[in-house]
């Protein structure tokens, strides 16, 4: 599971478990572990905070509010059920926030949004906004990035030619990274940790106040970046991103796999995707694009 919470914002985290029937069940003691995409540890290893019994057995953890962008690993770990992990995105904003996808109304008033629990729509509003990134390789929110970079003896770092990755080697890239860069983190040249001061972010790279030590064969990719990038959302992004809340999460008596649908007024075509945020997404592609 993949979810998205604020930065300067506690947040408690649940976990269920479940059997090879896909029945919730009580995993035992479970214990709970949290460490960021550098690989540094954020919480160590701790029993998780355990409610209900059975089938509604539930295993949580309160976060601290996490002071910067960020992405976490949480590895749940249960005696009896093996090992779990779920992934957090500490961002710098939300395209919409959860009172809005519950009041938010559809062609006669309805809200349709409005009764889905708040960790369902968590998960669709992460699914929807790194699906606008993929689509048109921006992010529409203030999101965490991590490049392995190679020195070529220069002032210039060019994103482009890196890999986004975390430190426990797990892919970051969602099309947006290589762009809109608000600000450096920290850097690290051949394990040495530096000044973030004496870089400053440029045309999808970063540059530095003193030459970068050139790359070795033994050592590749001898920088390492942690930034962060995109923009403040948009209305616009913010109102489609609703519409296709709409489109795939609420509840249908329609086949989910079905592409139209006949009645008496005709035939009418079905669609994961809205015109207006088909056109919303075309409009704002920036993939290829180098600016």
């Amino acid at each position: 599971m993949r979810i998205a919470v604020l930065k300067n914002t506690p947040h408690t985290l649940l976990k269920t478990f479940h059997d090879s029937d896909g029945t919730q069940v009580d995993a035992g003691d479970v214990t709970v572990r949290v460490e960021d995409a550098a690989g540094q540890e954020v919480v160590a290893e701790t029993p998780a905070t355990k409610s209900g019994s059975g089938a509604e057995t539930t295993y949580s953890l309160d976060l601290e509010a996490q002071p910067d962008v960020a992405l976490l690993i949480v590895t749940w770990t249960s005696p009896t059920h093996g090992v779990r992990e779920d992934l957090v995105d500490v961002v710098g904003a939300h395209l919409f926030t959860i009172e809005e996808a519950r009041a938010a109304t559809m062609t006669g008033g309805q809200t349709p949004l409005s009764n889905l629990p708040a960790n369902v729509l968590r998960q669709w509003r992460s699914y929807v906004t790194g699906l606008f990134e993929q689509r048109t390789g921006q992010s529409f929110i203030p999101k965490y990035g991590r490049m392995k970079l190679r020195g070529e003896g220069t002032r210039s770092l060019w994103f482009p030619d890196g890999i986004p990755v975390t430190a426990q080697g797990l892919p970051l890239d969602a099309g947006g990274e290589n762009r809109d860069i608000r600000r450096i983190l920290s850097v690290t040249i051949n394990g040495q940790a530096q000044d973030v001061d004496d870089f400053f972010p440029a045309r999808q790279g970063i540059e530095s106040r003193f030459t970068i030590p050139k790359a070795t064969s033994g050592n590749p990719f001898n920088v390492v970046v942690e930034y962060e990038y995109g923009r403040l959302p948009v209305a616009e992004a913010r109102e489609n991103a609703l519409r296709m809340m709409f489109a795939n999460a609420v509840a249908s008596d329609l086949p989910s796999r079905a592409t139209s649908f006949n009645n008496e007024d005709g035939t009418f075509r079905l669609t994961t995707f809205p015109v207006e945020v088909e056109e919303f997404l075309r409009s704002h592609d920036r993939r290829g694009v180098l600016a």
